[in-house]
């Protein structure tokens, strides 16, 4: 996502909050729309977003009027998005729900692992060394020959880019203070 004129990449597991948050953040007009799921990071450390339709889970369709009243057509669900509930829209019918715009290259400054919590609140911390190589290596795709990651090497035979990287564990109905953990980064 971008919000000003910094690109945010949020990285995570399946159901971590990525989607939710990003629609928070659109619905709140703070930020633009990048990529769902699936985004190049160009070597020279450029955020490129990818046209791929976006997934979304029955109750973050609940919690936003503008999706669940949208009359776009049904897609196809990606593999994994089978919950009752859930859709799946193209980018730009996405986007059109909150009426925010699409960028597609904006320079990444930042690069949030977002983790769910069972504890109430939210918490952030600065992510190095090699828990910040692991989450990387997690969520980073390789070439179909396993050479050449999609992000760029800091050294030879190192995953972990040369940005700032953070931990952001949200607890359970937190996203407006996770929001602004969010917000507080790029100040």
């Amino acid at each position: 996502m971008k919000i000003e004129d910094h690109g945010m990449l949020l990285l995570g597991a399946k159901e971590a909050g990525k989607t939710t948050l990003i629609c928070e953040l659109l619905d709140r007009g703070i930020a633009s729309f990048v990529s769902n799921d699936r985004a190049i990071l160009s070597s020279d450390e450029t955020l490129l977003g990818l046209p791929v339709a976006v997934g979304v889970r029955a109750p973050t369709i609940a919690r936003y009027r503008a999706l669940a009243s949208s009359s776009a057509p049904l897609l196809s669900h990606r593999l994994g998005l089978d919950d009752p509930g859930s859709r799946t829209y193209s980018t730009s019918d996405f986007v059109g729900c909150f009426g925010a715009t699409i960028a597609t290259e904006v320079p990444l400054g930042t690069v949030v692992h977002l983790a769910r919590s069972e504890d109430d609140g939210v918490g952030i911390s600065p992510l190095d060394g090699e828990r910040a190589k692991q989450v990387v290596e997690d969520c980073v795709m390789y070439r179909p020959d396993n050479s050449q990651p999609f992000w760029p090497s800091s050294n030879v035979g190192t995953t972990t880019p040369r940005l700032d990287l953070y931990r952001l564990e949200i607890g359970r109905d937190e996203l407006p203070r996770a929001v602004d953990a969010l917000l507080s980064l790029i100040d």
